[in-house]
């Protein structure tokens, strides 16, 4: 049941993350997504795609000469 509750909530935060994206919620937001996620829901590992967005999405910033979280 765990399992089913956390793939559940992964799908949830992706999809977030896309309508996020689509509505052009804040760079630094989402960075703060990526970081917590492991927070909110536990035991779940931080994933390397996490670290690879969260890289990219830092890099965006700097690009527009501001600064990351």
């Amino acid at each position: 049941m765990d399992e089913e509750r956390s793939a559940r909530q992964l799908r949830l935060i992706g999809e977030t993350m896309e309508i996020a994206r689509d509505l052009g919620v804040e760079v630094r937001a989402q960075i703060t997504i990526k970081h917590m996620t492991p927070v909110w829901i536990p035991g779940r590992p931080r994933r390397g795609k996490d670290a690879e967005d969260i890289a990219r999405l830092e890099a965006a910033l700097r690009e527009r000469g501001t600064r990351p979280a």
